[in-house]
């Protein structure tokens, strides 16, 4: 059996990826994404699709590249590009399917596996595209997200007071297949002490931060199994350890002592969330409202 496994992180196998060489020379950009997208995205979905021209790339490393993908980078004005599935089994039928099929512009495209070199650790999704991954996966009612905490880490601010900090909680539920998961940020953001407005910014900022990383970190703890017969299945990725997001800026000290609660936060009290120019609750409605959107 081919089972196909999916993770919450960005799709960096050269399997996933493939190379796309041999494109007109007459044919903008633009019309190259839109042809791209239209062909492939019916074999899975698409992270990305990412075209170059080669006289004006400097950012791939030819020590990277075979033989083939050297010849492709020696015609001058010749467009190329990276078309990338989540999917390794989606990117392998996309290549099988429509080598030699597919033309664009009057030219036969060519189609390999790219060859560059991938990072040494695997990079996390950005929220949206765990939106994306999961109502692909699971459809729109197959998952949904609360926030359980949503608290400024006032210990930071007496250590830093042009800082604000704040940690935000959710939690993931997946009803279909029986299971929650957890996942915590942290953000932290400056401000002008001398031009109050801009604390009230760097509030908002630091929620909205907080609550991605939340996202984020909260699907790390998810793989998607998809089987030969295209059914779907979810569970914890055990391999992924528990830790918080945090930005460049946190102190690790505070950090585990706001990490090991004695309490429940849904329980707190709304005022908790209060500060002196209410600005905490108005952005708590704000992460509230993000939290319905994005079910």
């Amino acid at each position: 059996m081919n089972i196909d496994i999916i993770e919450f992180v960005r799709p960096d196998d050269n399997k996933n990826s493939l190379y796309i060489t041999g494109v007109s020379e007459t044919i903008e950009q633009n019309e190259l994404y839109d042809i791209l997208y239209e062909k492939f995205s019916p074999f899975g979905l698409l992270y990305e699709v990412f075209i170059m021209d080669s006289r004006l790339s400097t950012t791939v490393d030819p020590n990277q590249l075979d033989s083939v993908t050297k010849k492709s980078h020696s015609c001058p004005g010749s467009l190329y590009a990276f078309v990338k599935f989540y999917s390794q089994r989606a990117a392998a039928r996309a290549k099988r399917e429509l080598t030699g099929q597919l033309c664009i512009a009057g030219n036969c495209i060519k189609i390999q596996y790219s060859t560059r070199q991938p990072p040494a650790e695997a990079v996390s999704l950005y929220h949206n595209k765990c939106y994306e991954l999961a109502n692909y996966y699971l459809g729109f009612n197959g998952w949904s997200i609360s926030i359980i905490m949503c608290k400024e880490n006032k210990e930071h601010s007496v250590i830093k007071p042009d800082q604000v900090q704040y940690i935000c909680g959710v939690k993931l539920h997946i009803p279909c297949h029986g299971l929650t998961t957890e996942g915590y940020g942290v953000a932290t953001t400056s401000y002008d002490n001398k031009d109050p407005p801009t604390k009230g910014v760097a509030v908002c900022r630091a929620k909205k931060q907080a609550h991605q990383q939340a996202v984020q970190n909260g699907f790390c703890h998810l793989i998607i199994i998809v089987l030969d017969n295209s059914k779907v299945y979810v569970d914890i990725n055990s391999t992924v350890e528990d830790r918080i997001y945090c930005d460049e800026q946190l102190e690790f000290d505070n950090l585990l002592k706001v990490t090991e609660l004695d309490y429940n936060p849904r329980d707190e009290d709304d005022t908790e969330f209060n500060d002196s120019d209410d600005i905490d609750l108005i952005n708590l409605q704000f992460l509230e409202e993000l939290e319905t959107s994005c079910t």
